[in-house]
């Protein structure tokens, strides 16, 4: 061995052969798929270089990267001979490639902060020569040599601050794969710093993606998997192939022009590459480069990523759209906003997150929810900041994240927060799961005395700033005092995946998917169930009563006709819309009139509940089999270790689930008994001239409205509503907006990806929520149905990107339930499981793919939703 070169799988040093080449080397000797590379070390380049290199540094001096003298200077260079020695070295170290085997030579700058360092991990500072063969090798070897003077190589090293000439140059013969497809990867997002793998991918040789020659498929994948998220799919009309002395476009053949370049096999061959790769440098994210040739997957390059993230803002709809689908307008999303803020700084004081961190933390808190395109959404990165407070969050983010059916969880920087605080949280989380029936039943008491007393003030002869002082008033005793509930939902999140997890690993989810579901079903104590309930018991009066009935089936029957009529029973319906009456289709939104304000939609629910014959005995009787049945399969095949932790769990999922749903009431009757005072303030505005119309209130802040009757805002309020409804209507259906550099400015990245598993898929999945097999045609919704449920309700499966609680009384009258968003924990999976309704959630893109009217078969059990007419995929 000579020191001018070194043959395949010696070891190597950055400084003798570079960043580039060592990388390769590493690779191969961790059994990565690197074609065979003999490495013509830095020694040889001095060899050949130093008896000119003070003439080239003084000729360097005065010129810049553009001169003409450089590529007179590189033209000098590239006439200069190869040393005897280094020649034989190199034809010798050349007998391992055959004799017109086509060759890679590369380039590699030497140096601790040379080409590709980990540093400065810059690409293309040095020559590659594709296709060369042995009779050629010397002339190539000279040409990547003389690239030491190249325009790249001289910009690059000024712009560092570096010599002219502070580094040699080594250069890597290596075996051209002539690739059918090839590929860039980079194991991160290089400009968010996503945990997700990016590709670029075309057909033929490398060379067209990294000199932009061809046209390219651009896919972001999950790094576990390779599943694509979102994808950008080309039309390829060209690609780079072999040809005599290097390379030449070619055209694509028509039946792959369309086609992608890669298929799902070859990506999650790509994702599991990349972390091989990661692993085998140690070195964080990579920007790798390979192809594919035959079915073989082969490594040609590997560097480090430099991720240069730009300021991001993530806001994902990921169960904020169940309270807030659509279009939401202004007064809605402030009180939202500052309905999260308050009740999370409660919620975490009440954790034990420390004074100073949360006064650290309120720029977080006050950007929770963001409206971007008239919608609401989570602000995601505030999410997970605030979370990251407090020491069990590791724990308890995959649940979280599970829970509010996030599928592209983000991947912050873990924060160790050390023994002692993460002991005094599991003792303070303990403590305080103890105290919830009594901090629950506490903040019921204050929120029913504090709504009784905001409602007292909806006077004929109160004025605008009585009713803004009340709202606001009413505001601060309950939302501050709100915490409990987020307290109950970390407890129950907690306890649904540790019973989760008992029951996979005891092997019982395997072969029956439902029984979790089956296990929560049958609970009279739910509250939502109490509004169905109290829906359906009417239903049952006028199965008993043919003359109730026939009143009822007049058209245009009015509540006030019902009265008249039929007195007991309009006060048995005026009763229940007391009792539930905010509970009704987009109830969080202000702007929506509540159930109460609609009673026709009730008295329609109700006649359509008789005439589907729905009996609460029977209702009871199948839930309470249901779980009686799933109950009994768990006592059978439950070890006895694994059942003394799992009826402890069962009754904490159970317990946390009704405080849930009592609280998501009383969150209803809030967003209503605010709904009334604004609405008022919003008429006494509209008298006085101040808006055109009451309505218009909804178009303002609470700022904007309380400024406008205090004085502390001067700007006229009809101006602001004309801005507001000129605002245009173009709400994207993205599940996700990445917005970069400041939100106002518009640089949107809408991830419409996360629900593109639509087309002619004739199989979606998702989560099983609610156990049973239905078919029946589809009734698509993208928003909350209007007026009177269809006459053919009883008869379809709903299908729906996301629901609300108000929404209760069409799923019931639905054979089954299909929605592209949420959880085991989400409203949905638990009315499918309490009515025993088949339900599958979380089934991405279902009202792309099914259309209105389609025949589907939907398993709540399996989490399939087949589509029975479908082309066949």
């Amino acid at each position: 061995m000579t020191p001018y070169v070194l043959p395949p799988g010696a070891p190597t040093a950055p400084e003798t052969v570079g960043w580039k080449l060592h990388r390769q080397v590493v690779l191969a000797r961790a059994g990565l798929p690197v074609p065979p590379l003999v490495c013509v070390t830095a020694a040889a380049f001095r060899a050949w270089f130093d008896p000119v290199r003070a003439d080239v540094a003084r000729r360097l001096r005065d010129l810049g990267p553009a001169s003409d003298g450089l590529a007179a200077l590189a033209a000098d260079l590239r006439a200069r001979p190869v040393p005897d020695d280094v020649a034989r070295a190199v034809a010798e170290a050349a007998l391992a490639f055959g004799p017109d085997e086509p060759l890679a030579v590369r380039g590699s700058f030497t140096g601790r902060d040379g080409e590709d360092s980990a540093d400065d991990p810059q690409a293309g500072a040095s020559e590659t020569l594709l296709g060369v063969t042995r009779p050629d090798l010397l002339d190539a070897l000279v040409r990547v040599w003389a690239s030491v003077v190249s325009a790249p190589a001289l910009a690059y090293r000024r712009a560092r601050g570096a010599d002219d000439l502070g580094g040699d140059v080594a250069v890597g013969l290596q075996r051209l794969i002539v690739a059918d497809r090839s590929f860039v990867l980079f194991t991160r997002d290089p400009r968010t710093g996503a945990r997700e793998h990016v590709v670029a991918a075309a057909l033929g040789l490398g060379e067209g993606i990294v000199q932009e020659r061809v046209e390219v498929d651009h896919l972001h994948l999950d790094p576990a998997t390779g599943r694509v998220l979102r994808e950008r799919r080309a039309t390829k009309a060209a690609q780079v192939v072999l040809a005599a002395g290097g390379t030449a476009l070619a055209p694509v053949a028509p039946d792959l022009a369309a086609a992608p370049a890669l298929s799902p096999a070859d990506l999650a061959r790509l994702a599991a590459l990349g972390r091989e790769v990661e692993a085998a440098l140690g070195e964080g994210p990579q920007d790798v480069e390979g192809c594919f040739a035959g079915g073989a997957l082969f490594v040609v390059q590997a560097r480090p990523l430099l991720v240069r993230a730009e300021e991001r803002a993530v806001f994902d709809a990921s169960n904020v759209s169940e309270s807030f689908p659509g279009r939401t307008r202004a007064l809605t999303y402030a009180f939202a906003r500052e309905f999260y803020r308050d009740v999370f700084r409660d919620a975490l004081e009440r954790l034990g997150v420390a004074p100073a961190r949360l006064a650290a933390l309120e720029p977080e808190l006050e950007r929770m929810v963001g409206r971007v395109h008239g919608r609401v959404f989570y602000r995601l990165d505030a999410f997970y900041a605030l979370f990251a407070a407090h020491p069990l969050f590791a724990l308890y983010r995959p649940h979280w994240e599970a829970a509010i059916g996030l599928e592209r969880p983000l991947d912050p920087a873990p924060v160790d927060h050390g023994r002692l605080a993460t002991a005094r949280a599991v003792a303070n989380l303990a403590w305080r799961a103890a105290q919830l029936d009594r901090d629950m039943a506490a903040l019921g008491a204050t929120f029913e005395a504090a709504r009784a007393e905001a409602l007292a003030a909806l006077r004929p002869d109160a004025g605008a700033r009585a009713l803004c002082d009340a709202a606001r008033l009413f505001a601060r005793r309950t939302l501050r005092a709100w915490g409990p509930t987020l307290v109950n939902d970390a407890v129950l999140i907690l306890a649904h995946g540790a019973l989760t997890a008992l029951l996979r690993r005891e092997g019982l989810l395997a072969d029956a998917p439902a029984l979790l579901s089956d296990l929560l079903c049958g609970d009279d104590d739910l509250e939502s169930a109490r509004v169905v309930q109290g829906a359906v018991a009417l239903g049952e009066r006028l199965q008993a009563d043919p003359a109730l009935a026939a009143v009822l089936a007049r058209p245009g029957l009015t509540l006030d006709d019902l009265a008249r009529a039929c007195p007991a029973f309009a006060a048995e319906v005026q009763a229940h819309l007391a009792r539930f009456g905010a509970r009704g289709p987009e109830d969080l939104k202000l702007e929506v009139p509540a159930l109460r304000d609609r009673p026709n939609e009730l008295l329609a629910v109700v006649r359509r509940y008789a005439r589907e014959g729905l009996r609460l005995s029977d209702l009871r009787a199948r839930e309470e089999a249901t779980r009686r049945a799933a109950g009994a399969q768990a006592a059978r095949r439950l070890s006895p270790p694994a059942q003394a932790l799992f009826w402890p769990l069962l009754a904490l999922v159970r317990a946390g689930s009704r405080r849930r749903e009592r609280s998501r009431y009383w969150r209803s009757e809030l967003y209503d008994a605010t709904r009334r005072l604004y609405r008022a303030v919003g008429e006494r505005l509209a008298v006085e001239g101040a808006l055109e119309r009451p309505d218009d209130v909804w178009d303002l802040t609470l700022d904007e409205v309380h400024g406008a009757v205090d004085g502390t805002l001067t700007a006229p309020l009809r101006g602001l509503v004309a801005l507001r409804r000129a605002e245009a209507d173009d709400a994207p259906a993205s599940a996700r907006v990445v917005a970069l550099g400041a939100v106002a400015a518009g640089r949107f990245e809408l991830e419409a990806g996360l629900a593109d598993d639509g087309g002619d898929a004739a199989t979606l999945t998702g989560l099983g929520s609610s156990a049973g097999v239905v078919r029946g045609r589809a009734r698509v919704l993208t928003r909350a149905p209007e007026g009177e449920l269809p006459d053919d309700a009883g008869e379809r499966i709903l299908v729906a990107r996301e629901t609300d609680p108000g929404w209760l009384y069409l799923m019931l009258a639905s054979r089954g339930l299909v929605v592209e968003r949420g959880s085991l924990l989400s409203h949905t999976a638990i009315a499918g499981r309490k009515f025993g309704i088949p339900t599958v959630v979380g089934v991405r893109g279902a009202t792309a793919a099914i259309q209105d009217g389609e025949l589907i078969e939907v398993d709540g059990g399996l989490g399939t939703v087949r589509r029975l007419e479908a082309r066949a995929a």
